[in-house]
């Protein structure tokens, strides 16, 4: 039976023996959102990290040479201060002798929102399904100048009030399916 194995951290990890398939689907890091302003000014949230996969198959992309699976897990965007924008998410790559994919960071927030009847979230990854699986993403950050929700989600901007500082992004994530 396959086997898949979630990562959050840079890491390298084995590859079995009997796998002959390798499915890579890195996400990228959310976005950091911009700060609040005053009367009515919304910091503009962090947009999620983006998905992507890489099937590598023994006998064509590697051979019993490779024997790792490298994973780099993109860091999360900064938070902007004093009507201050955020930074971009950094990207998640898989990497094997040869082979990359890369699951792009999220786009910082970096403007001023109006309106005092609503509200920005922080953007979520949701959910990508891929060859019969689903792999999940942080979803919305509802919560003014809050972090992304993990894996991937952009941060929340700052509120109207308080020129509250935006949100960081969350880290990125990843899996590999054996």
């Amino acid at each position: 039976d396959p086997v898949t194995v979630y990562f959050t951290e840079t890491t390298s990890i084995p590859i079995p023996k009997w796998a002959n398939n390798i499915d890579a689907i890195p996400l990228g890091a959310g976005g950091g959102a911009m700060s609040g302003g005053t009367l009515g000014f919304y910091g503009e949230p962090g947009h999620a990290g983006k998905f992507a996969v890489a099937t590598w198959v023994r006998g064509v992309d590697f051979d019993d040479s490779v024997t790792t699976v490298t994973f780099s897990c993109g860091a999360g965007g900064t938070g902007g201060h004093a009507l201050g924008s955020g930074t971009d998410g950094g990207g998640s790559t898989f990497g094997i002798t040869g082979h990359t994919v890369t699951g792009a960071g999220g786009e910082r927030g970096n403007q001023l929102l109006i309106g005092l009847a609503s509200h920005y979230p922080g953007e979520g990854a949701g959910t990508f399904p891929f060859d019969g699986e689903d792999y999940v993403g942080g979803g919305d950050q509802s919560a003014y100048g809050a972090k992304g929700v993990s894996p991937g989600g952009g941060g929340c901007g700052g509120n109207w009030v308080s020129f509250q500082a935006g949100g960081a992004g969350a880290p990125g994530g990843g899996w590999l399916r054996f």
